[in-house]
């Protein structure tokens, strides 16, 4: 084998070549010239990573020895210049006593053995790979062991196929396939139970595996249970050994012994009949057992199951009989139990007088006729031997009225019809308008509406009162009726108006007094302030105000006419009017004052003038911040203390002024609690 070395140059290539003698290959090879057999180039790019390069022969190649090695082109006339080659700065040399062995090598080659082996109590086992490996597992030159199949449960019960892969050192591996037989040998767990069985009326009764099986179980599944006796007589009376024996899927087997108790005892025989029941006249019925009971034996008591019935029930119903025995034992049967209703209804009629129409004719229905005709399950029908009439049957007609029940059965009762011509009045209605009163009400009659009825004898309306909530377009029914008792209709629109204006309340004539060092009054909100109200007929509240002066507006010394409106919700507005005069005079002053004094102050209940020199007072009065007089107090008469009541005044600043022949002066008053 040669390696090769890295070229100084990519361009370089290494060359092997095997030399033999021109005889070995003919004449026409010159004497000396080598033949190149088999040459292999090898270009190496720069930058390369890869390995060095190897080159090999099968061992069995005859040219011993007759391998070189060249660096650069090679020219087959002259061969290669082997002192000139590159070869990574080595010449290129013969190759001696190199014969390669590249042959493949021997193949890895393996057996494996078959394995028998037991589901646990769990129904699964495990495996390993070398349990299958017919070989030494701890050969050094195996590197690993592989199976494709290694656990097995109760479905891989019998001969399962796996496939054992060896792999050894050098990289080499082989497989081999193995059987691997899967068996289960463990008895299922059986479980017993033991029970009582009672011997029917003939001494005889039977039993199955399920009823003395407590809860057998196997890791795989049972195949089937068996009972070593199952039929008993009176002969077994008492206590009886069975052997459950359960086998599993494997036919692995496990038995245990039951006591099965046999006892003897009556047993009741129920028989049932057939029958045939009908209603009362209130649609009910009701049976009892025996009714239905067909000669039932080795009976103590005995039941159904449906005792009432109802015309819900008409038909055929299924009702169980049920009877037991003194020892507690039962049976049962079913009979038929069918339903009728043969009472007819009952058939109630009534005479009535029906008009003919203006072109003579008149019809009716059953159930003008009927008089209440009833029945015990249910009307089906009602009908009517005639129910056209005409000028031909004026006078009384004899009418058959035929009741249905739901059953089908019938009756019939007769009715006299009593047909009338007569004259029919025609209703004529006129829309109208009406207005509200002050109270928001307003009436109308019918001939308010009336718009030219003929034929009338009597009128009426539907609708003769009229309030608030009716403010518009209102529909009336007019009905007129004639001396025959015959009516007609119309309708009439009645519109209804509220045209009253509230009624506002105003103050009377206000005289305000300015505080001292005011000159200005501002005018206040009266309807805000609870000094003006309106109310209306129809419009509650009112909430559309206006006043003049404005609220707020400031007035100076003088007279004013306030004017106050209000304004419904249909436009209707009025307005009321007091004088206001503003005056200054409580800011006067004069020496009279000096010898008149005011205590306590601040005051709560009472104030007290007091008056030493004797002065004729003639009223002393009490307005509030805002010039309104709140206590009015009048003297005419000398008094040298006078006191004054307040406790009905709000705590607060007022203004006291005192009126006499000297004039007025005014004093500033507290109250308070």
């Amino acid at each position: 084998m040669a390696e090769s070395q890295m070229p100084t140059e990519s361009k370089v290539s290494f060359i092997w070549q095997q030399n033999a003698s021109g005889g070995m290959y003919g004449d026409n090879i010159p004497v000396g010239t080598p033949v190149v057999l088999v040459h292999v180039k090898i270009r190496f790019l720069s930058g390369a990573t890869a390995e060095d390069p190897s080159l090999c022969f099968d061992a069995t190649n005859p040219f011993d020895d007759q391998f070189f090695t060249a660096c650069g082109p090679f020219n087959p006339l002259v061969g290669f210049d082997f002192e000139a080659a590159d070869c990574f700065d080595e010449p290129g040399n013969q190759i001696l006593d190199y014969t390669p062995d590249c042959s493949l090598p021997t193949p890895l080659e393996i057996a494996c053995q078959d394995v028998t082996v037991q589901l646990d109590e769990n129904g699964s086992v495990t495996i390993t790979p070398d349990a299958v490996f017919n070989g030494d597992a701890t050969d050094p030159t195996i590197d690993m062991l592989v199976i494709d199949i290694d656990s097995f449960d109760c479905s891989n019960i019998g001969e399962n196929t796996v496939t054992l892969t060896v792999t050894s050192t050098d990289g080499s591996s082989a497989s081999c396939e193995a059987t691997v037989i899967v068996e289960d040998t463990l008895a299922p767990e059986v479980v017993c139970q033991n029970i009582t069985i009672q011997l029917d009326t003939d001494g005889n009764t039977s039993i199955t595996v399920s009823e003395i099986d407590g809860g057998s179980a196997d890791n795989c599944g049972i195949a089937s249970l068996s009972i070593s006796q199952d039929t008993f007589t009176t002969a077994n009376i008492g206590d009886n050994t069975v052997t459950l024996t359960v086998t599993d899927d494997s036919g692995n087997t496990a038995s245990c012994d039951a006591t099965v108790t046999v006892i003897d005892q009556v047993f009741p025989d129920a028989v049932c009949q057939n029958i045939t029941i009908q209603l009362d006249e209130n649609g009910m019925a009701t049976i009892t057992a025996t009714d239905i009971d067909g000669g039932s034996t080795g009976v103590d008591t005995s039941v159904i199951d449906m005792t009432s019935f109802d015309c819900s029930t008409i038909g055929e119903n299924t009702v169980t009989l049920s009877v037991t025995s003194v020892d507690d034992h039962s049976d049962s049967c079913t009979a038929i139990v069918t339903v009728e209703d043969t009472l007819a209804p009952e058939a109630v009629c009534q005479n009535i007088t029906i008009q003919l129409d203006t072109d003579g004719n008149a019809s009716i229905t059953a159930s003008e006729i009927d008089g209440g005709s009833t029945d015990n399950c249910g009307i089906a029908s009602l009908s009517i031997s005639q129910n056209s009439f005409t000028t031909a049957n004026i006078g009384d007609n004899t009418v058959i009225l035929t009741v249905t029940d739901d059953s089908g059965n019938t009756a019939t009762c007769d009715a006299t019809v009593t047909v009338v011509d007569q004259v029919f009045p025609e209703a004529v209605c006129q829309n109208i308008t009406v207005q509200l009163d002050e109270n928001g009400m307003a009436a109308i009659t019918a001939t308010d509406v009336d718009g030219g009825s003929t034929g009338v004898d009597a009128f009426a309306i539907d609708m003769t009162i009229f309030d608030c909530s009716n403010i518009g377009e209102n529909t009336v029914t007019l009905t007129v009726t004639s001396v025959d008792a015959n009516s007609d209709s119309c309708t009439a629109i009645v519109t209804v108006e509220d045209t009253i204006a509230p009624t506002v309340s105003c103050l009377g004539n206000q005289t305000i007094v300015l505080e001292e060092g005011n000159t200005t009054f501002e005018v206040p909100d009266y309807f805000a302030a609870g000094d003006a109200s309106a109310v209306d007929n129809c419009t509650n509240p009112i909430v559309q105000f206006s006043q003049d002066p404005l609220p707020g507006e400031l007035l100076a010394v003088g007279v004013y006419t306030v004017t106050l409106c209000a304004t419904d919700e249909f436009g209707n507005e009025n307005c009321c009017e007091f004088q206001l005069t503003v005056d200054d005079d409580l800011s006067v002053e004069d020496t009279v004052g000096s010898s008149l004094s005011m205590y306590p102050n601040p005051a709560r209940d009472q104030v007290f003038i007091s008056n030493p020199n004797g002065l004729t007072i003639d009223m002393i009065a009490i307005y509030d911040v805002r010039g309104r007089r709140v206590v009015t107090n009048k003297q005419n008469n000398v008094l040298n203390e006078m006191s004054i009541d307040i406790s009905r005044i709000s705590n607060g600043t007022y203004f006291v002024r005192i009126e006499g022949a000297f004039g007025s002066i005014s004093k500033q008053l507290i109250k308070n609690n």
